[in-house]
């Protein structure tokens, strides 16, 4: 990629970030992120406030998402969000980190660890991006792009973690 490509690049997803200033509903917001999902080659994507408590489920957290209701009630069912090696690094980290299978085996609990990756293989989603972030009130959460990409450069991830508290501050004011 020559210097010119990348100042390209760069200056495209900078105009995306103004673009965030203009969305009015969740609505809005949820066809950006659909787009920036598919144009980072992933999946699905999930915001999230952080829970205070242990033991409740990610749907009573989540802000907005387009993971398949299947997933996210499955995940709920089986009670998943306890021992979460997402949430666990999410609350002990303010810088996005990439969540795979080897990631994901971190578990305290290898049954645990077994279940979480059957069901994020089943829908093609074992891998992610989380970008924690907060607003203005300090209420803490993450967002997330998720599929089968497996790895982001760098400059991919800088991005991803810019665009995503643009999108995280944004959610707050609507």
């Amino acid at each position: 990629m020559t210097m010119s490509e990348t100042d390209g690049l760069m200056s495209t997803h900078a105009e995306r970030v103004t673009e965030i200033e203009t969305l009015k509903t969740q609505f809005d917001v949820f066809r950006f992120l659909k787009g920036l999902t598919q144009t980072w080659g992933m999946k699905a994507f999930m915001v999230v406030n952080l829970p205070t408590q242990a033991g409740l489920e990610l749907s009573q957290h989540t802000i907005i998402t387009n993971w398949p209701a299947e997933l996210l009630q499955s995940y709920d069912n089986e009670n998943l969000i306890r021992g979460s090696t997402v949430l666990a690094a999410l609350q002990k980290s303010t810088v996005p980190f990439f969540a795979d299978a080897d990631f994901l085996n971190r578990a305290a609990d290898p049954a645990t660890s077994k279940i979480v990756k059957a069901l994020f293989e089943r829908f093609e989603m074992l891998n992610s991006i989380w970008c924690p972030a907060h607003d203005v009130a300090g209420v803490r959460g993450a967002v997330s792009f998720s599929g089968n990409k497996q790895g982001f450069t760098h400059q991919e991830i800088a991005e991803i973690a810019y665009v995503s508290t643009h999108i995280f501050d944004r959610l707050s004011y609507i």
